[in-house]
């Protein structure tokens, strides 16, 4: 649902060029594609805020997960 309908070119290009891609290669479980679409996703989401005079808002990826998250893999 889009709150903001200013936004919604911009949302539905988000969804459709970043978004689909990155569900596609969860689907495909490819993980080397999916950090790659990853880190562009958030580069386009950082440059709408850019595009839309909000430069303080910035995604960005942490240096190491939270310590509270088990990673440990699952059979």
């Amino acid at each position: 649902m889009i709150t903001r309908p200013k936004y919604t070119d911009d949302l539905e290009e988000w969804i459709a060029e970043s978004l689909q891609p990155l569900k596609a290669a969860i689907e495909a479980e490819d993980l080397d594609r999916f950090q790659r679409l990853y880190h562009d996703a958030v580069d386009s989401a950082n440059e709408f805020h850019r595009r839309w005079k909000k430069p303080w808002i910035v995604w960005r990826l942490p240096d190491a997960p939270p310590p509270d998250l088990d990673l440990t893999p699952r059979d």
